[in-house]
């Protein structure tokens, strides 16, 4: 198993790797909340229909723009090319590549916009993220922003 210096000097490799081939991860702001820590929420947390009160309700210049479970996966991730497939369906998903990706996805934006969430990315940055991957159509592209989203997805969650 793999000691937590070993998983950094591996994913900055990756990073390496990737920004010489032309895609490139956002970088994060060093502590988006000033704690110096991050927390997160796996896909396992956020499909179980007893933690939807946790969906993030959030609002926007007083305009409600919150999450639902059936709500299509495209109204957040405009890049998806199933426009029928729900915020809970791509939690449940099984499988690799675009289905794992989309899974790590949403659970991605509901840990960003849930304000007792102290997550690695904006709201901003998920979305930015996903949609360049699923744009750009390179495996390897699409598997590291899994990665990244899984790996912040699993920092620990706050809520119960």
């Amino acid at each position: 198993m793999l000691n937590k210096l070993n998983k950094l000097k591996l994913a900055s490799i990756a990073s390496v790797a990737l920004a010489a081939s032309g895609f490139a991860l956002p970088a994060t702001a060093t502590d988006n909340y000033g704690y110096g820590y991050y927390e997160g929420c796996t896909p396992g947390y956020w499909k179980q229909y007893h933690h939807e009160d946790s969906w993030p309700e959030v609002y926007y210049e007083y305009n409600y723009v919150g999450y639902d479970p059936y709500q299509t996966v495209q109204s957040v991730f405009y890049a998806v090319k199933d426009y029928d497939l729900k915020l809970i369906e791509a939690l449940k998903g099984r499988g690799g590549g675009e289905i794992a990706l989309l899974r790590h996805a949403v659970a991605g934006i509901l840990n960003a916009e849930n304000k007792f969430v102290k997550y690695k990315y904006t709201p901003k940055q998920v979305k930015e993220m996903v949609n360049k991957a699923l744009k750009s159509y390179n495996k390897k592209y699409i598997e590291k922003t899994k990665d990244a989203l899984e790996d912040a997805n699993e920092q620990g969650c706050p809520l119960s």
